[in-house]
Formats: C-alpha cells, structure tokens, sequence
C-alpha cells in the first residue's frame, strides 16, 4: 500500500434522514392546526433542516485519507492510530472508535460509493492490521 491513500465518502445513513424528517414534517403539519404560531415555527425549523441536509448530501465533498499511521477525515481532523481504539464494520459503513470514548463521532462514522467500496474495506483491513487495530463487525451507533 502506498504511503496515504485518500478515498471519497458519502454519509450513510444521509437520504433516510431526509425521508423521516419530511414525512414527520408533513404529518405534524397535517395533524395540527394550521394557523398556530409554534407549527409554523416548527415547521420552517424542519425545512431548514432538510435543506441543511439536502446541501450536506449533494454539495459537500467528503474523503477519508488512509496514512501508514494515521487517518485524516473530511474536516481535516488528523487522528494517529494510537487514538483509534477499534474499527467497526456494519454491512458498508465503517466507524473508527476513539480510545476512551463510549461512541463514534458522526466524522469517524463512514461509508463509500459502491464503486470503490470494495477497494476500500480492502485498504481499511490492511491499515488495521499493518497498525494493530481490532475489526468488529457488528452495528454501532454514532453521534455529533
């Protein structure tokens, strides 16, 4: 493998987001009366949400760098290995656990495109084993 090694990403669980808060939306809106002031502010709350994730999922290039002994995610975030306790895999997502944390953080929670998925679990398995990292597959849960 060479020295670093950088990989496209997208957010996993990002258009199911997008359904569940529009269909809360519509039916907050449509079981409550139209013409209180909290609704609407709810309501333009919830829009603002999913257009935030709407610009978060077709706007915001996203990439993962695989080094010979660290990682750096999308926000520039430079995590060495000694920081990275263990490796969850859940069917195509990926989550790196900080040592001492009881939860992975939403940056370290990870999945790719189809086309490259393949080559980069390949990459992510040969990092862990060339750093002495644990691979768990099993669900995981993620947070801000």
């Amino acid at each position: 493998m060479e020295e670093e090694v950088k990989f496209r990403v997208i957010h996993p669980r990002l258009v199911v987001q997008i359904i569940t808060t529009s269909i809360s939306g519509i039916i907050i809106f449509i079981n409550s009366g139209k013409d209180s002031y909290i609704n609407i502010v709810f309501l333009l709350l919830i829009i603002f949400y999913i257009g935030f994730l709407i610009r978060r999922k077709y706007f915001t290039k996203l990439s993962l760098t695989l080094g010979l002994n660290y990682i750096v995610t999308n926000k520039g975030e430079k995590y060495d290995s000694s920081q990275i306790e263990v490796i969850y895999i859940a069917l195509d997502r990926v989550g790196f656990k900080l040592t001492g944390a009881s939860i992975i953080p939403i940056d370290l929670h990870i999945s790719f495109p189809i086309e490259i998925e393949r080559q980069a679990m390949n990459s992510i398995r040969e990092w862990a084993m060339r750093n002495n990292k644990q691979i768990i597959i099993k669900r995981f849960i993620s947070w801000l």
